[in-house]
């Protein structure tokens, strides 16, 4: 029996030169910068929610996980998509303030987000 592999970042067709063009826009400057001033409403609106762990979540543009990091604080299983992967933590499970969230897991893969 052999092992089927997932489709890497390879495997799928070139994207069209808008995305480039998105993509380019958004790793260009440090959103991470601007996205502190919205740290504490986005926590506050995951507060709000009330999410369990039974929940899951998607957070489609999850930049530098504003509401991602709170969802899963929350213990809401929570995966984050974002076109530009500067704004994506590392996979050492933290943010820019080195805030760690539990069992962190990343892939590189390409989403169409309509």
């Amino acid at each position: 029996m052999t092992a089927q592999s997932s489709p890497t970042i390879n495997d799928v067709a070139a994207p069209d030169p808008i995305t480039e063009r998105v993509r380019a826009t958004w790793t260009s400057g440090d959103f991470g910068q601007i996205a502190r001033g919205y740290e504490q409403g986005a926590a506050e609106f995951i507060a709000r929610l009330g999410l369990t762990s039974t929940e899951r979540v998607l957070d489609v543009a999850c930049g530098t996980g504003n509401l991602t990091i709170p969802a899963a604080r929350a213990r809401a299983s929570v995966t984050g998509l974002d076109i530009a992967p500067n704004l994506i933590a590392p996979g050492t499970g933290s943010r820019g303030g080195g805030r760690p969230v539990d069992r962190p897991r990343r892939r590189r893969c390409r989403v169409d987000a309509v």
